[in-house]
């Protein structure tokens, strides 16, 4: 008899509990539906500067911009070069 009892408190004391539904907390990088950035997307490299000086950026703009980057990964090789003054890059953005 006392494990039926026990049993029928326990079953009452469940009913009386409130349900607490807990959501996800929203990841720092969320916002919306936008997807996270990915981490090549920091890295600037030759093609980001020919693609700023085809759009007409002044060189203290695009040299301002290389120095706030975080990572480069610049070719520096002799075709590398040539590519960027082909493009009209300056002398002081190389």
């Amino acid at each position: 008899m006392l494990t039926t009892h026990v049993s029928r408190c326990t079953r009452q004391e469940k009913k009386s509990e409130p349900v607490k539904q807990i959501s996800p907390a929203p990841s720092p990088t969320d916002s919306g539906n936008a997807p996270a950035p990915r981490k090549t997307d920091s890295v600037l490299r030759n093609d980001d500067v020919l693609t700023l000086k085809k759009v007409g950026l002044d060189d203290s703009l695009i040299i301002a911009k290389i120095k706030s980057a975080q990572a480069t990964e610049f070719d520096l090789s002799t075709n590398g070069l040539v590519s960027l003054k082909s493009a009209s890059v300056s002398n002081a953005v190389i």
